[in-house]
């Protein structure tokens, strides 16, 4: 008789500010797999924080400060389960997936992390497909690093996490936008990279290559090109 490893409990952690076009849907494609949903929100004016308690959420207020790695702190700071997995309000959980997610919640005595396939949806039946660390187990010392596009990895291989590739995926809708609101979300990004880079990150390359897409959403190239050149100089890649 093959012995199954008891399923272990989830806190699903997310931070928000005025997703109510998307908080539902992202909720219902997780809800039936865990067991918290840990909702800071940094100042949202509109439904999003009372679709949340629909969902039984627990909400956190928490004032923004132009970092995304101190608010998804916050947020796992609250998490109670074995296991947290994060995600943004504009990802949904790809329903033929759940069960893969189910599988990966074993109890586990070493701190282990698990690479998620993110699919971003772009238009016209156009997408791209990436990873991220989004699933891991609730170890102390494992927490978020970087002003924007923020990341566990650093973190979690300095406490000795093993790292594994998870088969379910995300579908990212946050590319999928009209002009003026993409614009937007640019210009606040790059504001963000470029602070990151002159407060001399410790994971330079990354952020001067994620600087350089940046650049590149907007055509300005020959910026674009000095920020790839320069983190590829890092040898950090």
């Amino acid at each position: 008789m093959i012995k199954r490893q008891k399923k272990t409990s989830l806190s699903l952690c997310m931070i928000v500010k005025d997703e109510e076009a998307n908080m539902a849907e992202c909720l219902k494609s997780i809800r039936d797999v865990v067991d918290q949903i840990i909702i800071v929100d940094t100042g949202s004016i509109d439904r999003t924080v009372e679709i949340a308690g629909d969902f039984g959420a627990e909400v956190y207020d928490f004032i923004w400060c132009d970092d995304f790695a101190a608010a998804r702190n916050e947020s796992i700071k609250h998490a109670t389960g074995e296991w947290i997995l994060w995600m943004d309000a504009d990802e949904r959980l790809q329903e033929s997936t759940v069960q893969n997610l189910r599988e990966c919640l074993t109890s586990t005595v070493r701190p282990l992390c698990y690479k998620v396939t993110i699919r971003s949806l772009q238009g016209d039946g156009f997408y791209h497909d990436s990873d991220s660390y989004r699933l891991f187990s609730n170890h102390s010392g494992i927490h978020f690093e970087g002003r924007i596009h923020e990341q566990i990895t650093l973190s979690a291989r300095k406490a000795g996490a093993k790292e594994q590739n998870a088969d379910f995926q995300l579908i990212h809708y946050g590319y999928n936008l009209e002009d003026e609101v993409m614009q937007a979300k640019l210009e606040r990004n790059r504001i963000l990279l470029e602070r990151i880079v002159k407060d001399n990150n410790p994971n330079q390359a990354y952020y001067y290559f994620t600087l350089g897409q940046n650049y590149s959403s907007t055509d300005d190239y020959e910026q674009a090109l000095e920020c790839y050149d320069k983190a590829l100089s890092l040898k950090q890649l």
